[in-house]
């Protein structure tokens, strides 16, 4: 077995390690969804039980002793209020939360993950966070490996020619697009939209009113329409599309979303832009909502759901026509050309930042390198903040850093509330929250009051228990006695019973669209909600061990009634037929499945409302509710009293006229007529006018520490990196070996083959993934060529935004692969064709691999987690002493 293990390459014992890494931490993390997870952590939990769980769950005691329970907002408690936290208050709530079987992924979106109740993000945070901490003994000849190093796109000098994509030469009218450039089109699930013109019809207002037999000497009323342009991709390979018009109404668009909302609740619908109530009759105005309502339209149609839906299809098929009218056609060159003129403006917004950005490189380089040298800098940053209040008297280091947020933050503004179709629908949310916003009245009590008693009275207020209401829920006579009464769960439960009320209206509307032949699945479907959460789990368990599709094991399973007759299992089969229709993009033919799991996923709705109605008559969540607040609240409000913080509150408003006042005028017309320099400057110009305004408060929140809470958490900061680092620095502490029992046999040949496939499989998703990120032509929807001047501008701000950070970060210097990186910033969730191409092919990988098994790489499990029990204990006691010395060194300073 020696033999095996010491001719492996780098390559394959990094990833070797990898998967026992993954075997690990997933059977730890499944172990957190039974109700003693907390007796298995240990201390500062209790044990209740004669077993000794300390060695069950090595890598998540680490985190949760290491990360967790040092966070100094809880540690600045005493040591007997900690326990008492933990034990009395937390223990007691997730042992009653993991009772109830609560859904999970796989029933919300109806398909089952790989890793039942283990939210991918969460596992692969903790994956990589291990998988950079602990290293096998080749693996630092795999990290500085070639094929493995940062790519030069990292670098802040890239930023230099970052905007070069768009050619700074074009004139505008090079970025007029026709109609009939279908290549240059956004398609998704075949369809390409664009709202190119407004009409404007002069009506009375009787036939508004559907009263045109009446005579009227009303004056006409102006209603507009929005012209849409529809292309549909008829076949991709031989270039063959359709094109024509329709016209619609904003009443249209609410018709649509109404229904849209009713057909389909929960998918993450947009929110239908805001009709101007007044001046809409205004060019701009006009122009605002037509992008909003073109940004909505592009949201919507990328849902497969909606873009075959009937309703929707109506909405951009019926009373079309193919070609404009004159009128029509003198609208949409004017707003194109405008649309260019804007598309130039974003054009020159990144190439002042990307100078300004690459100006500052050098003292960016030596900011990170500062950090990566040294890793007592941050506490040293942190103690310059406190010791001096204005940016200009600090050193060159944190005056560049500061810099560089400012750029990021101006960027961000532009982008997100200028440049954007749906920009002057978010300006809108937050200039009416602005001006509804009681500023005096808050200032007054913060000036004259005791926040923190203020909020103690409310919570206090909120959390007591009150006597029993004549009309409080509707628990049965045999509920607890010691259930909470307090006003907090009031309120909750009083929206959890409006929300269960809207479930059952749309429960029985899709109930009367199934056919009754089908009410024994229908039957079964309520049976399900009833099943305790073992019940549910065994399930669930089940169709992962079988590949099946979670709603039809549901529909199947012998653990629900009634039985099936051997009519409903033809039925069944039928549905299955129908199933895979559905996956197939066949939403029609694969309506009836799409009901039944849509009937299926709102019973688990209501039952999930049900059981978090529950949740909070009970004392366990009011308790964890008030205690948090005390352990982590008190202490910020104790400390941002002795701040003066009325005084920064009046600051923050005075910002936010000033914000108000200066996104008001370049939405109006600013952005039509001041040049992109202009614009930059009157962005950078509000930051530099306020930001003294936070450090005033950085600075007076650090003299007022007087417990040091900020100071204690920039050392826990500090100490995640030291744990990054020390791989590099002390890798026998971090090293763990490959051991089998003498009694394991392992077959070689399959072993290599397993693991070859693994390796394989791994560096191809990593490529992949690079190229997805990257916008690399082989995974792109487009050819480069082939894209719109507002695509290639879209992109030039991620990659802008990413250089940015990346150039700052310098991951590969503090231990971390920027594979790794890559992988766990991989959307899940992504809606667009290249996404789900990616994702096809990435689960295709998976698939490939599986095919060998993994026997052979298993019997190395059982040794790995003993190596983890002895080595992260090592590995906690280090970190301790680096701690004690972190502070010895703040207390000398």
């Amino acid at each position: 077995m020696s033999d095996i293990v010491s001719n492996l390459s780098p390559t394959q014992e990094h990833f070797l390690k990898k998967y026992l890494l993954e075997q690990c931490l997933a059977d730890e993390l499944h172990e957190l969804s039974e109700p003693d997870c907390c007796q298995k952590i240990g201390f500062p939990f209790s044990n209740n039980s004669d077993t000794d769980y300390l060695a069950q769950l090595p890598m998540v005691r680490f985190i949760f002793q290491r990360f967790i329970i040092t966070f100094p907002f809880l540690s600045h408690n005493s040591e007997a209020n900690q326990i008492r936290f933990w034990q009395s208050t937390v223990q007691p709530f997730v042992e009653s939360f993991n009772l109830k079987p609560i859904s999970t992924s796989e029933e919300r979106r109806t398909n089952v993950t790989k890793r039942r109740q283990v939210n991918h993000k969460f596992m692969s945070s903790f994956l990589f966070f291990y998988n950079s901490t602990i290293i096998s003994p080749k693996d630092l000849d795999y990290f500085n490996s070639d094929h493995l190093k940062a790519s030069d796109s990292g670098k802040i000098d890239k930023l230099a020619t970052a905007t070069n994509v768009v050619d700074s030469q074009l004139s505008t009218t090079h970025y007029l697009q026709s109609l009939d450039d279908f290549k240059k089109m956004n398609f998704h699930n075949g369809l390409a939209l664009n709202v190119v013109a407004v009409r404007t019809n002069e009506v009375s207002r009787n036939k508004l009113l559907f009263l045109s037999f009446l005579p009227s000497s009303d004056p006409l009323v102006r209603k507009h329409e929005y012209v849409i342009n529809v292309v549909r991709r008829i076949d991709k390979e031989e270039g063959i599309y359709s094109k024509h018009f329709v016209s619609r109404g904003y009443k249209d668009f609410q018709s649509l979303h109404s229904k849209l909302v009713r057909k389909y609740p929960g998918i993450g619908l947009p929110l239908l832009p805001l009709k101007p109530k007044n001046d809409l009759n205004s060019i701009l105005v006009k122009e605002k909502l037509r992008l909003a309502l073109r940004g909505y339209l592009l949201t919507v149609f990328k849902f497969s759901e909606v873009a075959h839906l009937s309703y929707f299809i109506d909405f951009i098929s019926l009373e079309k026509f193919d070609s404009l009218l004159e009128l029509d056609q003198k609208d949409y060159n004017k707003r194109v050309i405008q649309e260019a003129k804007m598309i130039e403006t974003q054009r020159q917004f990144q190439q002042i930042t990307s100078i300004a950005i690459k100006e500052m490189s050098n003292s960016l380089e030596l900011l990170k390198a500062e950090l990566i040298k040294n890793p007592h800098s941050l506490t040293k940053i942190i103690q310059e903040i406190g010791t001096i209040s204005n940016i200009k008297e600090m050193s060159p280091l944190l005056q560049t850093f500061n810099e560089w947020s400012k750029l990021e933050v101006a960027a961000l503004f532009y982008q997100s509330f200028i440049a954007l179709d749906n920009s002057s629908d978010w300006f809108l949310k937050i200039k009416r929250f602005h001006r509804l916003f009681p500023y005096t009245l808050v200032y007054g009590i913060l000036r004259v009051t005791n926040p923190a008693k203020i909020i103690s009275k409310i919570i206090d207020l909120l959390l007591v228990n009150m006597p029993s209401l004549p009309s409080w829920g509707s628990l049965t006579s045999g509920s607890k006695s010691n259930e909470s009464r307090n006003l907090l769960s009031y309120i909750f439960v009083s929206i959890m019973d409006e929300d269960l009320s809207g479930n059952h209206k749309e429960l029985e509307e899709i109930k009367a669209r199934i056919p009754p032949d089908l009410n024994t699945f229908i039957q079964r479907i309520e049976a399900y909600s009833s099943l305790s959460y073992e019940e549910v789990n065994h399930i669930k368990d089940y169709a992962l061990e079988n590949d099946h599709d979670l709603c039809l094991e549901v529909l199947l399973t012998n653990l629900l009634t009634p039985k099936l007759s051997m009519t409903d299992i033809e039925l069944f089969k039928i549905i299955q037929s129908l199933y895979e229709c559905y996956k197939n993009g066949d939403m029609k033919k694969g309506e009836i499945y799409s009901l039944l799991c849509q009937y299926w996923q709102l019973r688990v709705k209501q039952r999930d409302s049900e059981l978090f109605k529950q949740l909070w008559k009970e004392p366990e969540l009011t308790h964890l509710i008030k205690n948090f607040l005390t352990t982590f609240y008190h202490p910020l409000m104790d400390l941002f009293c002795k701040c003066n913080i009325h005084l920064v509150f009046r600051d923050f408003q005075l910002f936010m006229n000033d914000f108000i006042e200066l996104f008001t005028e370049l939405s109006d017309s600013g952005q039509y007529y001041k040049t992109p320099m202009e614009m930059y400057n009157d962005i950078k110009g509000l930051l530099d006018t306020h930001e003294s305004m936070f450090w005033n408060f950085a600075n007076n929140i650090y003299s007022k520490d007087d417990k040091h809470l900020f100071s204690n958490i920039t050392q826990w900061l500090e100490l995640i990196l030291v744990n990054l680092r020390l791989k590099q620095l002390r890798p026998e502490l971090v090293t763990i070996h490959f051991k089998v029992d003498d009694a394991k046999i392992i077959d070689k040949e399959l072993f290599l083959k397993q693991l070859n496939g693994r390796v394989s499989r791994s560096l191809e998703k990593r490529r992949l993934v690079e190229q997805f990120l990257g916008n690399c032509m082989a995974l792109n929807e487009k050819p480069k060529e082939n894209k719109t001047f507002q695509e290639l501008i879209d992109n030039q701000w991620d990659e802008l935004h990413d250089q940015m950070i990346s150039g700052f970060g310098g991951a590969e210097d503090f231990g971390l692969l920027s594979d790794d990186i890559n992988e766990l910033n991989l959307k899940q969730d992504g809606t667009g064709e290249s996404e789900k191409e990616l994702r096809s092919r990435l689960k295709q990988l998976d698939e490939e691999a599986s095919k060998f098994g993994t026997s052979e790489l298993d019997k190395f499990i059982e040794g790995f987690k003993l190596q983890l029990i002895e080595l992260l204990p090592r590995l906690h006691t280090e970190l301790e002493t680096v701690r004690k010395k972190l502070g010895e060194t703040y207390i000398d300073s």
